[in-house]
């Protein structure tokens, strides 16, 4: 069964991850990955590192109990491999996992959405938007 926790509680608890991605002396990091997303937070084992974008830091604004990312500044990566990029984990500036999540295309309806999920090395990636909702 699962709980249904007030707003307040909800809100604070999407304030906290958003304090935790902006942890650190910079801004915090959005790693882009191929293969398949192992268990939330568990080590990279065969998931190759297809691009790395820095969040706009602060990473965005919380409203209600929704974080949204700055996309627009954001500093956009490029491909170092030429994998399809499958997830995302979001951490901090020191590289201290945040959290996984679901990548897609526009209009994937994934919680990140970059402008290509394929491509070559070198090739731009773009953070079009992205959001975390505690639900």
């Amino acid at each position: 069964m699962s709980w249904g926790l007030s707003d307040a509680l909800r809100n604070a608890r999407i304030t906290l991850v958003k304090t935790a991605i902006d942890a650190g002396s910079l801004a915090g990091l959005l790693r882009l990955y191929s293969g398949t997303k192992p268990a939330v937070g568990a080590a990279i084992t065969t998931q190759v590192l297809q691009c790395t974008i820095a969040f706009a830091d602060p990473c965005g604004t919380v409203s209600g109990p929704t974080l949204t990312f700055d996309a627009a500044g954001s500093v956009d990566g490029t491909r170092v491999d030429d994998k399809a990029i499958t997830w995302a984990r979001v951490v901090d500036s020191d590289g201290n996992f945040v959290a996984d999540a679901v990548v897609s295309i526009s209009g994937g309806g994934g919680d990140i959405i970059i402008n290509s999920t394929t491509g070559s090395i070198g090739a731009f990636i773009e953070l079009v938007s992205g959001s975390l909702t505690e639900a």
